[in-house]
């Protein structure tokens, strides 16, 4: 796609749905990006777009307030419906004195456990009516050494 062919945002929504991707980035001098499987990846046969191309892109998705308070703070975090399919969360910021657009597909359909391939005792743990779970990893063996647990070792 060359840069006097920009994609409509609903394409790119197309593609990321299609992907099973989670987000799409925008940013200057950068073609669109899209995250699969927690991997950031242009999306394939997009060019590089220009400061103007995104803004031509991402500002018409802002209400009038929304678009106030970003010409103001340089920042605005909103959200959309994407079809049936998905809420969309989005966030226009200036970056390197650029406009730059972030989305997060919320897909309407929660997945059963069962879809997600987790282990059964995650399935326990969310079913529990109350209470806190606390996820730790073990610290590294070296760290343990320059570190004491207690004021007195």
């Amino acid at each position: 796609m060359s840069n006097d062919q920009i994609m409509s945002m609903d394409s790119w929504l197309e593609i990321l749905w299609d992907q099973g991707g989670s987000d799409l980035l925008l940013s200057g001098d950068s073609p669109p990006r899209i995250r699969v499987n927690g991997r950031l990846r242009p999306i394939e046969g997009a060019g590089a777009l220009t400061a103007a191309q995104i803004d031509a892109i991402a500002l018409p998705l802002l209400t009038p307030g929304q678009l106030e308070i970003f010409r103001e703070y340089l920042d605005v975090d909103f959200s959309f419906s994407y079809l049936d399919r998905a809420r969309i969360r989005g966030s226009i910021f200036t970056q390197r004195g650029q406009t730059a657009l972030a989305l997060r597909l919320i897909p309407s359909n929660i997945p059963a456990f069962d879809d997600l391939g987790l282990p059964f005792a995650a399935e326990m743990i969310a079913e529990l009516p109350r209470g806190f779970v606390l996820v730790t990893v073990p610290r590294a063996r070296e760290s343990l050494r320059r570190w004491p647990l207690s004021s007195t070792e």
